[in-house]
Order: C-alpha cells, then sequence, then structure tokens
C-alpha cells in the first residue's frame, strides 16, 4: 500500500508541477454542443490492469495498414496494440520496433513494425507537426525525422521518432494519418503492464482528442470498470441516441484558463455530504475532505493546490468530457 500511495503522490507531484491558478468559464453544464458530424461514434472495451494501487486502464487499437484482419500473409495488415488509457497527457506513443529489451518492456501484442505498414512514415523535422511537439521534442536524426521525449512523474521515460500512421478503432473507423510517438526506448513501473504504449487523451494539440477533433467532434466517455474480472468501455463522439440518456446525467462546467496547461481538465471541487439512515444529512467542509486518512483522500501539499479525482473513485460511472459544450458529465451504474 505504501508503494501505491507513493505511485499516487508522484502522479499528483507530476500534475501539479505543470498546474498554476485557475479561473474559469463554462457554457451551459445541461446541454451537449454538438459539432461536425457527430454521429460518428466509435466504441471500445476497456479493463482494468491487474495490480495494487495505481491500476491503468486498458483498450485495443489497431495500428498501420487499413485491413479486414488483424494479421494477413503479406504482413501489411493493421497490428492490435492495448494501450493505457490516459486523459492526463498528450503525446500517443506504442513501443516500435527494433525495441531490444534492455531498453524497452515486453508487451502482450506484437511490436508494430513500421516496415511492414504501407501508410506509415516519419514525421520531417521541418513539419508543422514536428514544431508543434514543444516541449516534447527531442531534436532530430541525420536522416531529418523528428524524435520526441516524455518523462513521467515516477522517472519513466518514452523516446523515439514522432510518425503517422493509420489507427484503427474498433471494426471500421480508422484515423488517416494518426500522429503518435514511435518508441524505440522506454522505462519505469509506469509500463509494467505488457502495454503497447499510451493513448493519450488530453487536452493539447498532439493528443488523439485534438487530432480527431473533425471526427468525434472533441467528445469523449468512459466507464471503469469495478474489477479486473469485468470490463468498461470508452465511446468517442457523440451517438444519436445521447439525447435520451441526457436526463441520467450529471453535469458540472468545465474550466478553462489562460495560465493553465492545456493538457488537464478541470472542474471545481464538489460537495461532500454524509448521508445517515434517517435521513440526517452533514454538509462536510473542504478542508475536511482533504485530511489525511478522511474517506480516502490524500492530502495536498497546499489547500491552494487543486484536488484530483481518480480512477477508484470514477469505477462503474460513466464519464463524458464534453470539450466544445464545456462541461463534464457523470452518470450512475453505466457499467
Amino acid at each position: 500500500m505504501g508503494k501505491a500511495l507513493d505511485a499516487d503522490q508522484l502522479r499528483v507531484a507530476y500534475i501539479q508541477k505543470r498546474l498554476a491558478g485557475d479561473t474559469g468559464d463554462g457554457a451551459d453544464p445541461h446541454k451537449f454542443v454538438e459539432g461536425g458530424d457527430t454521429h460518428v461514434v466509435s466504441s471500445l472495451q476497456v479493463a482494468t490492469g491487474a495490480g495494487i494501487g495505481q491500476k491503468p486502464h486498458l483498450t485495443t487499437t489497431r495500428l498501420g495498414t487499413t485491413a479486414t484482419t488483424n494479421s494477413a500473409p503479406d504482413g501489411t495488415s493493421a497490428v492490435s496494440q492495448t494501450v493505457i488509457i490516459d486523459s492526463g497527457s498528450d503525446v500517443p506513443w506504442v513501443q516500435c520496433q527494433p525495441c531490444p529489451l534492455l531498453v524497452c518492456h515486453p508487451q502482450r501484442d506484437p511490436l508494430f513494425d513500421p516496415a511492414t505498414s504501407t501508410t506509415y512514415a516519419a514525421v520531417p523535422c521541418s513539419s508543422a507537426a514536428c514544431a508543434r511537439l514543444g516541449p516534447y521534442r527531442r531534436g532530430c536524426l541525420a536522416n531529418s525525422q523528428c524524435q520526441f521525449g516524455i518523462t513521467y512523474a515516477n522517472g519513466a521515460t518514452a523516446t523515439g521518432t514522432y510518425s503517422s500512421d493509420d489507427l484503427t478503432l474498433g471494426p471500421y473507423d480508422v484515423v488517416r494519418g494518426f500522429l503518435f510517438g514511435c518508441a524505440h526506448a522506454d522505462q519505469g513501473s509506469t509500463f509494467s503492464y505488457d502495454v503497447a504504449g499510451t493513448l493519450a487523451l488530453g487536452g493539447g494539440s498532439q493528443s488523439f482528442v485534438q487530432q480527431t477533433a473533425s471526427q468525434y467532434s472533441r467528445v469523449f466517455s468512459y466507464c471503469v470498470p469495478p474489477s479486473t474480472s469485468s470490463f468498461g468501455f470508452i465511446m468517442f463522439g457523440v451517438p444519436p441516441q445521447r439525447a435520451a440518456l441526457v436526463p441520467t446525467f450529471v453535469s458540472t462546467p468545465l474550466l478553462s484558463s489562460s495560465t493553465m496547461s492545456p493538457t488537464f481538465y478541470s472542474i471545481t471541487l464538489p460537495s461532500i455530504a454524509l448521508v445517515f439512515d434517517g435521513g440526517a444529512t452533514v454538509n462536510l467542509d473542504a478542508a475536511g475532505i482533504l485530511l489525511q486518512g478522511c474517506l480516502a483522500f490524500a492530502p495536498t501539499a497546499s489547500d491552494r493546490m487543486p484536488g484530483f479525482i481518480g480512477n477508484v473513485q470514477q469505477r462503474t460511472l460513466e464519464v463524458v468530457y464534453d470539450v466544445p459544450g464545456k462541461a463534464i458529465r457523470f452518470r450512475s451504474a453505466a457499467c
């Protein structure tokens, strides 16, 4: 348990390091704002990683030349890749050939091999895509290929070539020219779950959410399963039947600030109450909510630092990130 708390604190420290003060404005949190073709929807199954403490939530995508099956005799079809779902990072990446075990980690799926994909391309250093990497850019190789690098709070790192290829979600949806990191070296305990990499869903320009804005309208939702023996889901876009579910959601405005990193999605801390038999309700003061050991909340370094709603508290809830509508929505017992 101590190691789990240490990992949680490192994660919090990493996020806090990138945050500044915040004042926000929100749109109507009770209305879904739809843009583009919002009936383009992709839904994937989500599982919880094994272990104690910070357990990542995983889904499977396919990367490489589009085909009707996961493998073909010519070796050119898309390869299944199991990835961590992370709404707190911006650069999607997977391990790629060559990736020796001395500098990489074992994974359950075959390593993605760029040489077998006819739609793969390394991003040139002179391109706008390379420039948009910003702090994640790590120079260029002699062949003018753009390099990326990510360092996580616990010291875990991923480095390699910034690339593009077709990404397939589910059986039908294809994201053409998807930009991602093709990692040839990565180290750290973050990657000890046999995954290929990370599907980054942050608000930064490099993330999956921003790259697919015209396809899924910057709206996604997920439901974290309650245990490793059950499954949840992650959905991109607004399905046509969503309107019927609106009354079952509760919503809060999504805050924005010019002084805060665009990676993170911020909301106002909700009130918490203890409801006793007989209907007696005790509203808890915010200072009490964040006391060490109280209600399983860990303290922040300062009362002025933002709090975090972890994935354990999100279990069985459907959480909708409605970016254009500037709202976060919650629905109980969704999975």
